[in-house]
């Protein structure tokens, strides 16, 4: 349940994401069970942005923003 609670809030912080945010969104999601062990520099490679753009996007989502802390304000992903 908090799962999918993190996801629809992932789509809704879409809403207004540019397409590199959408990217890091979507990679965000589709990897949710490896997230959690990932560093943001794999993260924003896996999702073709820059870093500052997979923080950006974790800030829209609630996160503190700060890397790799960021994994951690999402313990549903992990």
């Amino acid at each position: 349940m908090e799962e999918k609670s993190w996801i629809l809030r992932c789509r809704i912080a879409c809403a207004g994401c540019n397409p590199a945010e959408k990217r890091a969104a979507d990679y965000i999601v589709e990897q949710k069970m490896q997230i959690g062990g990932m560093t943001l520099r794999e993260c924003a490679a896996g999702a073709r942005c820059g870093q500052p753009t997979v923080i950006r996007f974790l800030k829209r989502c609630g996160s503190d923003g700060k890397a790799p802390a960021s994994w951690t304000a999402l313990p549903d992903l992990s």
